[in-house]
């Protein structure tokens, strides 16, 4: 992740505006002769003082590549990273020659910024203790080429030991391939891998120095997951990215923040895919685009490009329109002109900006000189526009396809909007692929003789599509010959489509049915989440039995076919597919025979009998719906005895928490969050599951404003404004009025835009639940 406004512990800061102001000291910008002001606040670029420290912990390099990896101490057992119970220690870091205090100037904008010091702070005033570094003499006895940042050992529960060379090495191979895609060596001198017990951030981008969440840096292949491996690759080829975009080349201004985040997203994608091409990584980036689709059909979006007055401001927009929907933009231009021609633009980019600032328009005009084309037209109204089309398609007497467009809404009552795109479409037909530019309201397409159409082929475009009958009869007889993501992206503009009003339940359902014979893991989890949406806020007694039915339909081949004991032959698809379909046919379907063995599982590995690494989390979860205290004061000891040492397995038991429907397990889950036995960190995921738990919601509901004052509200932004946005959760027209009127009370500054986003969402969730939930009931 890469926060340009991240508070920093600046002596020279009285104000936000004194903090927020561009730097006297300047990028010489040498391809255009002239001067570029970098953002203040972050490490890579703070001023005079802020660059010297970064020059003595991550000095460019001097073009050889040869990047050194600290992510593991060769020194210990298998290069396990040492981490004392009382510290955390850096080990043979050359650049830290000026001792400990440059360093931890650089370091402290990361690791202790936000929760991780507002948690230190707490404990040292709950127990009498001061924040103290090492003595003078310890100091010069370790030397220089040790750092230790001093705190708490039981607030923070750093363990004696955690595995990091699997991180280790997913850094240096994300490096070797970034370097061959920019065409420009990793710019500076070493890359070491920090992990954090307690981030808001996930990951940040120190040049020189990533600080990861603990769990990332302590991913053990023989434990974790496939999710989990995927995880630690794709944040580490995330924030690798950003060692060229955001660290070589700078964002000129906070606005600009999609410059370095979109770009990370789109680019760590495709490192990712392609080290793991067993993945299918690209059917995971479109399924993670339905988040970006989601919040840019609301009236309360904001564009790619978003004006920022301060940095705080800028935290808003750490959200799925600068990530998703921008890396999605990234994409689609990427497939208009094709990949070799986007890569050229890019090492056009990155040679003219190096070690500068630079804004949207520049990297368009390197597009632009690259392939020829007039780039900046198409693609600066996508950064520059609130919201996405809707290109609506039908015959017309003639046989062409006539095209018209229009922004989308999730709203069936907003006001009609006059703004247009330039979409380049992509349509697949039986026949191939079909290329045009719509940049008019309305269109056409000569494609009379085709037996049917997807106008998004390959999922490449950002852009909803609304078919007439006959083209959407077509295309359901023949989605089968879609390929994975052209299927899942037609699942996901349907369930649009749906909450929006312009198709009813049983249009959507009969795209269910049409996909009985579903086998891929990406597209069937999607369905599962928009199944969850109708279990947690439309589904009625009438209905349960035809639900039940769908998800049978959807998920029981994929069980029936795998079974539960992993094969020898199993893929990494049906490692994913496997707990995927037992948590739906467990919670969704409550498939009696699926709960019984999920409970009987789980008590067998917190007995001491371990399961499968992929299995633990979804059995874990199915065995907590109908969980009672006992089992829940076993998943919390589990919790408590695996943190910070075994992090994979103390996550696996923390997200179940939420999931336990009895009163008294809830209770406890909320003395958690109050006992810290709950990271600051954690506490999104705690209460957005805790808000859509139909049995326990009110509980959660509760909890959250009673705590919210004292509790939520001083914590750092990302973490803030994420616990707000769960909100959206309350669907129910009482709980929907009492979330609305508590979110208009505590709106601030550094938060009107989430709660604008979050009422909006309250909203409409209330009004598409009544309308499905009538429709639902009316099936069979």
């Amino acid at each position: 992740m890469a926060l340009p406004g991240a508070r920093a512990a600046r002596a020279g800061d009285r104000s936000p505006a004194a903090r927020d102001r561009p730097p006297r000291a300047r990028h010489r910008d040498r391809a255009c002769g002239r001067r570029r002001a970098a953002p203040r606040g972050h490490a890579r670029s703070g001023g005079a003082r802020g660059r010297a420290a970064l020059r003595r912990a991550g000095r460019p390099g001097t073009g050889d590549g040869r990047a050194r990896f600290r992510g593991a101490d060769p020194a210990g057992p298998e290069g396990a990273l040492p981490l004392d119970a009382g510290r955390r220690a850096v080990r043979d870091h050359h650049a830290l020659a000026g001792g400990v205090a440059p360093a931890l100037s650089l370091l402290r904008r990361a690791i202790l910024q936000g929760a991780l010091r507002a948690r230190a702070h707490r404990a040292a005033r709950s127990r009498g203790h001061r924040e103290r570094a090492p003595p003078r003499d310890e100091r010069r006895r370790r030397g220089p080429d040790a750092l230790a940042l001093w705190r708490d050992a039981a607030a923070l529960a750093v363990p004696p030991r955690v595995d990091g060379v699997y991180a280790r090495d997913a850094q240096r191979r994300c490096i070797e391939w970034l370097e061959g895609y920019t065409g420009v060596a990793y710019p500076y001198d070493k890359v070491e891998g920090l992990g954090v017990p307690d981030f808001p951030a996930g990951a940040m981008e120190n040049p020189g120095a990533v600080t990861y969440r603990l769990e990332l840096v302590a991913t053990d292949p023989a434990k974790a997951s496939v999710r989990a491996l995927k995880s630690c690759v794709g944040v580490a080829a995330h924030e690798l990215t950003h060692m060229w975009w955001g660290d070589l080349v700078t964002l000129a201004w906070w606005d600009d923040l999609w410059l370095s985040e979109s770009f990370a997203t789109f680019v760590g994608n495709k490192t990712e895919d392609a080290l793991h091409p067993e993945w299918g990584i690209w059917r995971d980036f479109v399924a993670g685009t339905t988040r970006g689709f989601a919040l840019d059909s609301l009236a309360s979006t904001h564009p790619i490009h978003a004006a920022a007055a301060t940095a705080e401001a800028a935290v808003q927009r750490v959200d799925p329109i600068t990530y998703q929907k921008g890396a999605a933009v990234l994409r689609m231009i990427e497939s208009y002109l094709g990949a070799e021609t986007f890569r050229d633009g890019v090492r056009l980019y990155l040679e003219r900006f190096r070690e500068s600032s630079a804004v949207a328009a520049d990297f368009w005009r390197a597009l632009d000189d690259a392939s020829g084309r007039d780039v900046t037209r198409v693609a600066q109204t996508w950064i520059t526009e609130p919201g996405h089309p809707l290109v609506e398609l039908a015959r017309d007497k003639d046989g062409r396809v006539a095209l018209r467009q229009r922004r989308f809404f999730l709203d069936p009552d907003a006001p009609a909007s006059d703004q247009r795109w330039p979409i380049p479409l992509l349509v697949r037909t039986p026949s191939g692929e079909t290329r045009a530019l719509l940049d008019a309201p309305t269109g056409s397409l000569e494609l009379a003789a085709a037996a049917w159409i997807h106008p998004n082929a390959r999922a490449a475009g950002f852009y909803r599509f609304s078919l007439d009958g006959d083209l959407r009869t077509r295309l359901l007889d023949h989605v089968d010959e879609l390929d994975a993501s052209e299927r899942l992206l037609l699942l996901d503009n349907d369930w649009a489509l749906t909450r929006a009003g312009m198709l009813r339940a049983s249009d959507y359902v009969a795209l269910l049915r049409a996909l009985a014979r579903e086998r891929d893991r990406a597209v069937l989890a999607v369905a599962a989440e928009q199944l969850r949406w109708i279990a947690v806020h439309a589904l009625t007694p009438r209905a349960e039995r035809t639900f039940a039915a769908l998800v049978e339909g959807l998920f029981r081949p994929a069980l029936s076919r795998l079974a539960w004991e992993p094969g020898a032959s199993d893929s990494e698809e049906d490692q994913e597919l496997r707990p995927l379909a037992i948590r739906a046919l467990g919670e969704l379907a409550r498939a009696p025979d699926v709960r019984d063995e999920a409970a009987k599982r789980i008590r067998s590995h917190l007995a001491g009998e371990r399961q499968d690494r992929n299995l633990v989390a979804a059995c874990a979860a199915v065995a907590a719906t109908d969980g009672d205290a006992a089992l829940h004061g076993r998943y919390l000891a589990r919790v408590r005895e695996t943190a910070g040492r075994e992090p994979q397995e103390e996550e696996r038991f923390r997200e179940a928490l939420p999931v336990f429907r009895d009163e008294a397990a809830t209770a406890a889950t909320i003395a958690a969050v109050d006992d810290g036995t709950i990271r600051d960190q954690d506490l999104p995921g705690i209460f957005f599951e805790g808000l859509r738990n139909v049995a326990a919601r009110e509980a959660y509901w509760r909890a959250l404003r009673e705590r919210y004052a004292p509790r939520i509200a001083p914590l750092e932004g990302l973490v803030r404004n994420a616990v707000l946005s769960s909100m959206g959760q309350l669907s129910p027209p009482t709980l929907a009025r009492e979330a609305d009127t508590f979110l208009a009370a505590v709106a601030e500054p550094e938060s009107r835009e989430v709660v604008a986003r979050t009422r909006e969402s309250l909203r409409l969730h209330s009004r598409a639940a009544q309308r499905i939930r009538e429709e639902l009931a009316a099936l069979r």
